[in-house]
């Protein structure tokens, strides 16, 4: 079974979007996660961003119950779910990586802390740390 990492930015499609063609692959994703094709690793920065996504997508009132219900769908899966960085390691691992983006250096830290094969994600900016770890859509992933 193939570890994966699942990128916030796959999540979110998951638990926001409807009716694309990501939205498509990403449940088809999700499907192979449910059928122990991949074994599918998240961290608590995730839950985070998906706030954050919360917050800037959905009117204020309705945040905080989104949120939750993004939560819900989330824990539901079998996900294995990793801690923050400490700041040590973030420090360490932000001067190992060249990444545009450093909001991710915790994502792919985590992702080759936790010896995933590769990170499920629509970031271009992730083929920037290929030589640490492989990053693919989840089009691409569901093919393989």
């Amino acid at each position: 079974m193939k570890k994966i990492y699942l990128d916030t930015s796959v999540l979110n499609v998951y638990l926001f979007e409807r009716e694309t063609a990501r939205f498509q692959a990403t449940q088809k994703l999700f499907e192979l996660i449910r059928k122990g094709k991949f074994q599918a690793f998240i961290s608590l920065h995730s839950p985070r961003e998906t706030y954050v996504y919360c917050r800037a997508n959905f009117p204020k009132a309705e945040v905080s119950h989104v949120f939750r219900l993004a939560l819900r769908k989330l824990l539901a899966l079998d996900l294995e779910i990793l801690p923050l960085l400490t700041r040590e390691k973030k420090s360490l691992w932000k001067s190992r990586l060249l990444i545009s983006d450093s909001s991710d250096v915790p994502h792919v830290s985590l992702a080759r802390i936790s010896e995933c094969d590769a990170i499920a994600t629509y970031d271009i900016h992730f083929k920037e740390v290929a030589d640490f770890i492989s990053a693919f859509k989840p089009e691409e992933l569901i093919k393989a």
